[in-house]
């Protein structure tokens, strides 16, 4: 403290005892902005104390009189000279303002009497907050309505019908749509207190539609339109201004928020915004989307699920190739042990499939897995394909048909095999062009066992009509005394489908090595 400042007032401002009534202004709303006066009331108590003792002296020392400036005036510095810049530039710093670092929600010094227009011109001096600072509007109107000129019943309604009026005609500007929510919700105008708005005429009448409109719309929207009725800047208008979402300027609600030709003017500035704001801004966007981070969680995502699917399905074919593998030697083994004799027609199609693989080592196995395999595609020639010729062998009822039989027929063993089975043989296989009467023969007498239940000659009568017309029929009373078919005639050599052809077919996929002979 020094002899020119006894009581510390300016140093505490961050000014020299010489400073003018501009400067200590300009000194007290760049520290009022760091005050938060709900939670430092003592810190701002002694900043409005060193501001008022600071006027007084540079009043007292240009022989003026003390004159305190209204708190409300100290809301709107002096600018500072600095170099011109553009408005884009001037509205992004704007918009880049922390919110730790607020505007000073205005402050009402109110006489005791004072008149009802005289308070709703303090009220619309106090209208220096940003457009939808909404607490900020229900602050400043609640200090009025609470004022001791307002006690009176009638003289609150008066100010109620002047304040429906004001809103009207847009007297507080662009805080026009705060002021309207922030009477709502001191007066209540959409509960118990619709019925004042409704003696009110047109004004009351407009005022209750634009409330009614707010009631239907999404809060993101209205928060929109509250931010449209602040003076437009280029920053504001890419972040406000929404051609896709288009504001009816005849509605109730737009005609209380904006004064005509408004929206053309955040029309015009959104026009000028420049491109690295535009650019910069859409980045934001991007960058703040839900739908961006989802994106990129899956983008994250991808790989590992990819990974765990490609272990899980390395692990699954490993394992199909393990038991194919032990399918395949064990219908090798099994082959072998009975000398590639009495195999059935799943065993040789297994075989098969397995040998154009891994062919055995053994030349004797080979001879005689290509024996078997040379006759199933003699018997069925319209089987292709070793998984076609495995399903095709699998599904039908052939039941214990073998091939290459010890007593050297072709085909046989149908003794076991139900007439279902017997029925399909007969129809699907080429069992005559085999050049094997025998194998024939006791085909066609297992076919004449099945006759007790009539059903070949139900299912099929043109078969029934040809087996009871050869010689290899059993010959019962009351049957044809003599047949018309000779069986041995009726037989035909095999068709040219020799090893070496079945062989070439196995190796299709895949070439055999060489084998061993012991």
């Amino acid at each position: 403290m020094s002899a020119e400042d006894p009581t510390g007032c300016f140093a505490r401002l961050g000014l020299t005892p010489d400073a003018d009534a501009r400067e200590i202004k300009r000194a007290y709303a760049k520290q009022l902005k760091r005050i938060d006066r709900d939670t430092e009331l003592e810190r701002f108590a002694q900043l409005r104390s060193d501001y008022e003792e600071a006027l007084a002296a540079a009043a007292q020392a240009q022989e003026s009189p003390d004159v305190v400036l209204p708190l409300e005036d100290a809301f709107v510095p002096a600018a500072e000279e600095e170099p011109e810049r553009s408005d884009f530039e001037v509205a992004e710093e704007a918009s880049e303002r922390s919110d730790s670092d607020p505007l000073p929600e205005p402050q009402l010094e109110l006489p005791v009497a004072v008149s009802n227009d005289e308070l709703l011109e303090q009220l619309a001096r106090a209208a220096v907050f940003d457009s939808d600072n909404v607490p900020a509007a229900v602050m400043v109107l609640r200090k009025v309505i609470e004022t001791e000129a307002l006690t009176s019943l009638a003289r609150r309604d008066a100010f109620e019908a002047l304040l429906v009026n004001a809103l009207r005609a847009r007297r507080f500007g662009s805080c026009n749509g705060a002021f309207l929510l922030a009477a709502d919700e001191v007066f209540g105008w959409r509960g118990g207190g619709a019925k004042h708005l409704a003696d009110m005429g047109l004004p009351g009448a407009i005022i209750t539609a634009a409330l009614d409109e707010i009631s239907q719309i999404s809060g993101a929207r209205l928060e929109r339109m509250l931010g449209l009725a602040g003076e437009p800047s280029p920053l504001q208008a890419l972040k406000l201004w929404k051609p896709q979402q288009p504001i009816n300027p005849a509605t109730p609600l737009a005609s209380v928020l904006f004064p005509p030709g408004h929206l053309d003017k955040w029309a015009e500035a959104h026009a000028r915004a420049p491109l690295a704001g535009r650019a910069r801004l859409a980045f934001h966007r991007f960058v703040r989307s839900p739908a961006t981070w989802q994106v990129a969680f899956v983008l994250l995502a991808l790989p590992v699920v990819i990974g765990i699917f490609s272990v899980v399905s390395t692990r699954v074919g490993e394992e199909q190739v393990r038991e194919a593998s032990e399918a395949c030697q064990r219908a090798f083994a099994s082959g072998k042990e009975a000398g590639w004799k009495n195999m059935t027609l799943t065993d040789v199609a297994m075989v098969q499939r397995c040998a154009a693989q891994v062919p055995p080592d053994l030349c004797v196995d080979r001879e005689g897995l290509l024996t078997v395999a040379t006759l199933a595609n003699r018997l069925f020639p319209s089987a292709s394909g070793d998984s076609s010729l495995l399903s095709y062998y699998q599904f039908m009822p052939y039941g214990t048909v073998r091939l290459n039989l010890d007593d050297g027929r072709v085909f046989g063993a149908f003794e076991d095999s139900g007439c279902d089975g017997v029925e399909s043989f007969l129809n699907s296989a080429d069992w005559l062009a085999q050049g094997d009467e025998p194998a024939a023969r006791k085909l066609i007498e297992r076919a004449a066992s099945c006759m007790d239940g009539r059903s070949l000659q139900q299912r099929s009568p043109a078969l029934y009509t040809f087996l009871r017309h050869t010689d290899a029929w059993p010959a019962t009373d009351g049957d044809i005394q003599k047949a018309r078919y000779r069986l041995r005639e009726l037989i035909s050599q095999p068709r040219p489908v020799d090893i070496a052809r079945t062989s070439a077919k196995l190796q299709s996929q895949r070439p055999w090595r060489s084998c061993r002979a012991s």
